[in-house]
């Protein structure tokens, strides 16, 4: 953890650490499958704010008190740069010129919480008359959890003792986790078609 001072303000900087954990097992010579675990993580913004102090208004460059001894905390919390909990299930296909490769993956999008901050405020005001108005709620929102289909081929065009050229070919599927946005939110996404094209030496 490392903390900076800047003026009045004070930082703290906090490490996210996840685990990540793989495994693949050779059946066969030509058969390979593997397992890979990756636990979500989040960046947590927090931000608190502490005034104490007297209010003055100026005007004509005359300044009149309009509140003393006045006191306010605030506090903002916010998640954002989230990535999912994720599992993938793989399988590997190695024959003598091609090379084919699939996995399945899920990803835990229910988890998300949106990035709007929720924000707690505290203030005395004395007998200024002033009031704060009450923090706005965030909007829930509910992601869904998604699964991703990926495959790959890898075929030698070319191949010798001591050099191969090979041709490479790739796709996956990935859909939205959001809901259809008929609320207060304006999430923007859409499933994704993602192709690959590729040449080794």
């Amino acid at each position: 953890e490392d903390s900076m001072m800047i003026g009045g303000l004070n930082f703290f900087f906090r490490p996210v650490r996840y685990p990540t954990l793989g495994i693949s097992w050779d059946i066969t010579e030509q058969v390979t499958v593997g397992l890979s675990l990756r636990e979500a993580f989040t960046f947590n913004l927090d931000i608190g704010v502490r005034f104490r102090g007297d209010i003055a208004s100026t005007h004509g460059g005359e300044s009149q008190p309009v509140a003393e001894d006045v006191s306010l905390d605030l506090s903002s919390l916010s998640h954002n740069l989230f990535s999912p909990r994720q599992a993938t299930f793989g399988l590997a296909w190695d024959l003598a010129e091609l090379s084919l490769t699939m996995d399945v993956s899920w990803l835990g999008w229910s988890e998300y919480r949106p990035p709007t901050p929720a924000i707690t405020l505290e203030a005395e005001l004395g007998d200024s008359g002033l009031a704060l108005p009450a923090p706005p709620e965030a909007t829930p929102v509910s992601f869904q959890d998604i699964i991703v289909p990926r495959a790959g081929a890898e075929f030698a065009l070319w191949n010798e003792p001591t050099s191969s050229l090979l041709a490479r070919l790739g796709y996956f599927y990935e859909p939205t986790p959001m809901p259809e946005q008929t609320g207060a939110t304006n999430y923007i996404d859409s499933d994704k078609h993602g192709w690959s094209l590729g040449l080794g030496w």
